[in-house]
This record gives structure tokens, sequence and C-alpha cells, in this order.
């Protein structure tokens, strides 16, 4: 629910959620009508779903969502009713460009790179400290090829 509530897109979730919200003792329905307030959501079905008398389907939205208008319609094909709802959905889409960048280690010549680390001053004479050890890393770009190409997000 938390990953739901954090972004700021439109929601809207929508089922048969198999409790009773119209029972206001019922444990189960005031735990998940209070999760719903908490998280700043809406339940917006207010009369009975089932052709027995309950509320056992929901049209929940963030709290700052406006519903233009929702019907309950009786039950016809099933022992649930329809519910028909009409939202103003506005989406904004953001697009931001990223530069990524990354080593392709799949065309590492390994045998090759050995090579030049066994010569390498890093073998030679061992480094005194664990930052001296970072020269590993220029060996090792030397022999990666570096793939860079943007994305949209």
């Amino acid at each position: 629910m938390d990953k739901w509530t954090v972004n700021t897109t439109p929601l809207i979730l929508v089922g048969d959620h198999y409790l009773h919200l119209d029972v206001t003792d019922d444990y189960a329905s005031v735990k998940l009508l209070h999760i719903l307030e908490v998280h700043g959501l809406t339940q917006h079905v207010l009369q009975p779903t089932h052709d027995r008398g309950h509320t056992l389907d929901v049209f929940i939205t963030r709290s700052d969502q406006s519903v233009l208008s929702l019907n309950v319609d009786p039950p016809a094909l099933s022992d649930h009713s329809p519910i028909v709802a009409s939202v103003n959905l506005q989406v904004f889409h953001r697009y931001t460009v990223s530069r990524v960048a990354w080593r392709c280690w799949r065309s590492l010549d390994v045998n090759t790179f050995a090579d030049d680390l066994v010569h390498s001053a890093l073998v030679q004479s061992p480094p005194s400290d664990v930052y001296e050890l970072f020269a590993i890393t220029m060996i090792l770009y030397v022999h990666s090829s570096t793939l860079m190409y943007r994305r949209g997000w």
C-alpha cells in the first residue's frame, strides 16, 4: 500500500474484497477503511453491491482524485452489481534523459588481462595501502570496452 500512495499519479483500485464494508462492527472492514484513510485513499462505493445486500465491491481512489460519477447497477449476470464510474484522469508524463555507461565484461580477454596484471606495478611492488589497489580498475578499463547510450525514462 505504501508503494502506491507515495506516488502522486492517479490511482484506482477496484474489485471484490470479500469484506462486508457496510458492517460497521466487522473488524476486517473497519481495519481496511482505516488503512485507506491513513494512506489518503477513499472508498467511493457506499451502497450494496451484492444481491444479499452487502457492500463487497470497492472503487478506491486517492482522496484528492475526483470521481465524476459512480453508479451501482442491479446484479445481472452474477450475484455482484456492476460498478460504472467516470473519472477525470490527467496524466502528466515526465520524461528525463539519463546517460548510462557500462563495461562490457564479456569482451574482456582474461588471458591478456592476467598477463598485464602480472607485469603491472601492482604486482611487482604491492601497494602499501588499500587505496593504491584502485590501480587494478585502470588495468580492467584498458581491457574492457565501454558502451554508452541515452535512454528516456
